[in-house]
């Protein structure tokens, strides 16, 4: 959030009007997806959210300077196995690399992120008081996760549950592990992580950091998706 102009994007759709809705871009591979997001990023002069901050170098990146949070389920929000299996191997890949596993230190947030989520998917009129909690609570659910980023530089976890759905159409619910990315504004990225054994289905895991670390992303979705695909 922040790099890219949603000038022209229809529906159209603003910081204030909107501030979960982002756009970048996707590509077969991270380094292509860096690629394509140098040339469309920063100001347009039109889009008052997009701000000039320096972009990062993923060739840069080091491993084993690397803390990595885990996201494996939280309460009710649990993978499915395959899923499950699949972040437990990126993760695996990281720390062969170096990187180093850091435990407890992303707080309990699927739960809030979804009741804040939910509130702004049912957006209807409202008292002003209303409104004020709800951009309260967002806000400091955005502050709570950007403080706790002390204790980490990227976190792993799963895209979705599971598999898509082949006998129902896709519900909030299915996002879950998602939502907090789009309420922080922190850069995340779906790296393929194989395929779910039962149904052939492709699986994907989630990298995600803090907010202007698109490069950190950038680089440890490239290793994610290369370890993966070509086990040493």
């Amino acid at each position: 959030m922040g790099w890219l102009p949603v000038t022209g994007h229809f529906p159209r759709i603003g910081d204030r009007e909107d501030g979960r809705t982002v756009i970048g871009p996707m590509a077969r591979t991270a380094q292509h997806v860096f690629q394509a997001l140098r040339i469309v990023a920063g100001p347009d002069g039109i889009d008052p959210a997009c701000v000039p901050v320096s972009m990062g170098n993923p060739g840069e990146v080091r491993a084993p300077r690397l803390r990595v949070a885990v996201i494996s389920g939280e309460g009710r929000w649990q993978p499915a196995s395959s899923t499950g299996l699949a972040v437990q191997a990126a993760v695996d890949a990281l720390v062969a690399r170096g990187a180093t596993v850091v435990e407890g230190t992303l707080p309990p947030h699927l739960d809030e992120s979804f009741e804040i989520t939910q509130t702004y998917w049912s957006r209807r009129v409202r008292s002003g008081t209303e409104i004020d909690d709800h951009l309260r609570r967002w806000d400091r659910f955005a502050g709570r996760l950007t403080r706790a980023a002390a204790a980490f530089d990227v976190v792993i976890g799963p895209v979705v549950a599971d598999v898509a759905p082949i006998d129902r159409l896709i519900v909030g619910e299915d996002y879950i592990f998602a939502l907090p990315w789009s309420l922080t504004g922190w850069p995340a990225i779906s790296v393929p992580a194989g395929v779910d054994p039962p149904t052939g289905l492709p699986l994907a895991v989630q990298v995600a950091a803090p907010r202007w670390m698109d490069h950190v992303v950038v680089a440890v979705g490239a290793w994610i998706h290369h370890d993966l695909a070509s086990p040493a």
